[in-house]
């Protein structure tokens, strides 16, 4: 079920952001966008995948924009 596959992605993004401490309630959430690839391939489950690459992906945002490396969460740039 395509609608339910997209609410567990955008939970566990939310998740993550929300122990990244990139966002400290709903309002302050960015857009989400879920978009599947059509495969031939048999369908499986999403377990938590959707949250494992966002904080690594955080992290390397905030080091290309600061130049700053944060390796623990949630982050603080202070």
């Amino acid at each position: 079920n395509r609608g339910l596959a997209e609410q567990q992605v955008e939970g566990a993004l939310v998740w993550a952001l929300a122990q990244a401490g990139a966002a400290s309630g709903l309002d302050a959430l960015p857009e989400i966008v879920i978009r599947f690839l059509d495969s031939g391939a048999a369908p499986g489950g999403l377990s938590g995948l959707a949250a494992i690459p966002l904080a690594p992906a955080i992290a390397n945002a905030i080091h290309s924009a600061a130049g700053v490396r944060m390796r623990s969460l949630p982050f603080d740039p202070m």
